[in-house]
């Protein structure tokens, strides 16, 4: 009796956001744990698909390309990880990226390839959380799992985020926001108002990057 097909996996991870290197050690954690008599499972990095954009660095977008041609193994993380990082981690890092393939042909397969029966989300940040590869995939009708595009985008954003909930009667902490066009009065009035001490986080930053915490004035 013939044995059923496995089912094929992309495992999406890397990507452009500030939170690579964890995103990839997060596909790496799922990709060894989802049994193989039962899935079939690709490494996928969407990075591969960004060349083009405008909003990545030129070390980026060189990543980008070698990727697209099926030679963006990972030799060394950037020096923020490597002081960070637990070596273990680096080292799954680095080994890692040597079975990640390029999403340019793995979400569009050619050539009788198979196509994916579904994807994993393993992308942390901007690019990933924020509605951005959801709607993509949507465009493509590859199955995702996870949440859809509009949950996806409310959630990455922080005030449009406690906007709905507030609007549907539940307890968001006080808060203010703070744009390029604030002078330092209108904050300072804003934070005494509010009361020390307070936490200050980017609108679209996911996990706890680029929070601080302000203690007192100035």
């Amino acid at each position: 009796m013939n044995r059923p097909a496995r089912v094929r996996v992309g495992v999406l991870a890397g990507g452009a956001s500030s939170e690579r290197e964890i995103s990839l050690a997060t596909g790496i954690e799922i990709a060894g744990h989802l049994p193989a008599d039962r899935y079939e499972v690709v490494l996928v990095d969407p990075l591969a698909l960004m060349a083009r954009n405008p909003q990545l660095t030129d070390e980026q977008r060189e990543h980008a390309r070698a990727l697209a041609d099926r030679s963006g193994v990972i030799e060394e993380l950037p020096e923020r990880d490597r002081r960070e990082l637990p070596a273990a981690l680096q080292r799954q890092i680095v080994e890692g990226s040597a079975g990640l393939v390029g999403a340019t042909s793995a979400l569009v397969p050619t050539g009788g390839q198979r196509p994916f029966d579904v994807v994993f989300v393993a992308i942390h940040g901007q690019w990933g959380e924020d509605g951005t590869i959801q709607g993509m995939l949507e465009l493509l009708g590859i199955p995702y799992v996870g949440s859809g595009v509009l949950a996806s985008a409310l959630a990455m954003d922080k005030v449009m985020a406690k906007t709905v909930l507030a609007a549907h009667g539940l307890d968001v902490p006080r808060g203010f926001v703070i744009d390029a066009t604030d002078g330092a009065e209108r904050v300072a009035a804003a934070a005494r108002d509010l009361g020390y001490p307070l936490v200050a986080k980017p609108v679209r930053q996911g996990s706890s990057v680029g929070i601080v915490m302000v203690e007192h004035a100035g």
